[in-house]
């Protein structure tokens, strides 16, 4: 595929992670949605977000950024794929 292309495919791929991960932020609140489905718009941010690391290794800038975001995915992938209970005490009031 063309540059453009990649940059295209990057972009949205980027974009739909950060949306998901605000949608699940704000399913954890009760602010929209139910709050049970925060598990599944968590799963699919993690793994979206993977995806790009993956097919755009170069995509970040910084190796900080990148180690960031793999440390924050598996925490996602524990919690939700294998019932590690989510350390939810870190986001009550």
């Amino acid at each position: 595929m063309g540059q453009t292309t990649n940059r295209v495919i990057c972009l949205i791929l980027y974009l739909a992670a950060g949306v998901f991960g605000i949608l699940t932020a704000l399913c954890m609140k009760d602010l929209i949605l139910a709050s049970a489905s925060w598990q599944d718009l968590g799963l699919i941010t993690a793994i979206l977000s993977t995806l790009c690391l993956i097919i755009f290794p170069r995509a970040l800038a910084m190796f900080f950024n990148k180690a960031g975001a793999i440390a924050v995915n598996l925490v996602i992938y524990y919690s939700i794929l294998f019932d590690g209970h989510w350390p939810s005490v870190l986001f009550e009031d």
